[in-house]
């Protein structure tokens, strides 16, 4: 199970930020910024570089699996393939099974920091039912690949690089819509204005996303 403690440690942050705002704004605005830089580096080298080396090695595809749970559905991490004759197979994971206690970026620095060792996770039945957290648990024990047995490659390393190509785009567009205002439109009103960010910021972060598709569909020609 998740760490109680954790749980609430997060929250009471969140309010202590929450609080900063009304008393030393920029102090907050900047905590808030640090955090989001490290949560997507975080995510970045986890989820985008070490994930792919850690599936191959131990023969699996990662998801989500859903469940109607309200007005919202509840999602959570689920095994969505596994391949025949790899560890996952071989030590007992099925199709759709959910690890509950793990977000995205978790369960992969998990199973990173875990490399060469053996270690267990808990698993559940996937599908419609009751929440994924309360259902009934099975624990695997396996071996984790050692680094130098699956090391991540260059086509990890640029794929998790291009993650970041339409976030750091979206500033500099909004730099250039700032610029574009004040030199061409000076004096327009502040929705003109803020139009005009808005329109050259979704340029921006489309442009990202382009060259992240190119990035990877040129390192997926190279590989084949």
């Amino acid at each position: 199970m998740r760490p109680r403690k954790s749980f609430w440690f997060a929250r009471i942050t969140a309010l202590i930020v929450v609080g900063l705002f009304f008393v030393w704004p920029l102090v907050a605005g900047a905590i808030v910024v640090v955090w989001l830089i490290y949560r997507l580096g975080k995510a970045t080298y986890y989820q985008g570089y070490q994930a792919p080396s850690l599936e191959r090695g131990l023969g699996f595809r990662h998801g989500k699996e859903y469940r109607q749970a309200g007005w919202l559905p509840e999602s959570s991490l689920a095994i969505t393939s596994i391949v025949d004759g790899g560890v996952f197979q071989s030590v007992g994971f099925r199709v759709n099974d959910v690890v509950p206690d793990f977000s995205f970026t978790e369960f992969f620095r998990h199973l990173h920091i875990h490399r060469g060792q053996n270690i267990e996770l808990d698993v559940v039945d996937g599908g419609e039912g009751p929440p994924f957290e309360s259902r009934p648990r099975r624990t695997i024990a396996f071996s984790v690949p050692a680094y130098r047995e699956s090391p991540p490659t260059r086509r990890d390393a640029l794929a998790a690089v291009s993650i970041w190509f339409p976030i750091l785009l979206m500033p500099v567009g909004a730099v250039a819509g700032y610029l574009i205002c004040q030199i061409t439109i000076p004096g327009v009103s502040l929705w003109v204005q803020a139009i005009v960010v808005y329109c050259v910021i979704s340029v921006g972060c489309y442009w990202g996303i382009c060259a992240t598709v190119r990035l990877n569909n040129r390192e997926s020609s190279t590989d084949g």
